[in-house]
């Protein structure tokens, strides 16, 4: 089978559930496709990361979006969702993560 583009938004692992399912994926019917990841994965950026970890090792290429949650200061060190935002594409560049 060619590669494909698939494409996704919301997942929202701050939800367990919505986690688990990120980490149930297979980790071998994904290896040649590309996932463009539409926003909204999570406010807290180690969730995030662990997301990340999960579909960069299934997928050849993932690309990110950063939706308003990403963004979200609620309570955190952040000062701004600019600065939050900054950081946000720090992670995917440390990640190898398109944006």
């Amino acid at each position: 089978m060619g590669s494909r583009i698939l494409a996704i938004s919301d997942l929202h692992v701050d939800s367990r559930m919505n986690a688990s399912w990120v980490e149930a994926l297979s980790t071998s019917d994904y290896v040649d496709d590309v996932l463009i990841l539409a926003g909204d994965v999570s406010d807290n950026p180690e969730r995030m990361k662990r997301a990340f970890e999960c579909l960069t090792s299934r997928f050849r290429r993932v690309i990110f979006v950063p939706g308003n949650h990403e963004l979200w200061v609620r309570g955190q060190d952040e000062r701004s969702s600019v600065g939050k935002f900054h950081q946000v594409l720090g992670l995917c560049k440390s990640m190898g993560v398109g944006t």
